[in-house]
């Protein structure tokens, strides 16, 4: 069976017809937040600046720090070597950027969810907030230059999302 079979009004000239939009069907929220793009999310801001490093050729490799706690990430891909770590620890040799804040989304996430880095991401892209995500096996990761994070919570916020540990 066609859409005029099914549609009364299908004969009927566009003019007369008026204009009937078809809206997708909704399903309740069942007392979750949404954010735009999915479930809202809940991130907690890190203490501390942290640093981007990318480890000289030939350098090397830091070992991780003896005490648990705190954020230290080692990215080996090809002949590139990238470290993100707590400024004070950023090493000497290689290019070095500073003053970076971490946002840790609430975890363990589950590996088969989709569009959470989508949904964090597109508002502060909006917002003009640079990112440089990170994921590991139970949670992501977003860092932001610092003098930057005051616009990015505002945006998070602002996109249905919750953020915990913020200045201000």
């Amino acid at each position: 069976m066609g859409a005029a079979a099914r549609d009364p009004r299908a004969g009927e000239p566009l003019a007369r017809r008026g204009r009937r939009v078809r809206r997708r069907a909704r399903l309740p929220h069942r007392g979750r937040r949404r954010g735009a793009l999915g479930p809202a999310v809940r991130l907690r801001v890190l203490p501390g600046e942290h640093a981007v490093c990318r480890l000289a050729e030939g350098a090397r490799t830091p070992d991780p720090p003896a005490t648990a706690g705190g954020f230290w990430s080692l990215t080996l891909a090809g002949a590139e070597r990238s470290l993100v770590c707590a400024e004070a620890l950023a090493p000497t040799d290689g290019v070095v950027v500073g003053g970076w804040r971490i946002l840790e989304l609430a975890g363990p996430l589950d590996l088969g969810l989709v569009g959470v880095l989508a949904a964090v991401a597109a508002p502060l892209a909006h917002a003009a907030v640079p990112v440089f995500p990170i994921a590991t096996h139970d949670t992501d990761w977003i860092l932001v230059p610092g003098e930057r994070l005051a616009a990015a919570v505002g945006a998070l916020r602002a996109a249905g999302h919750e953020v915990d540990g913020a200045e201000g």
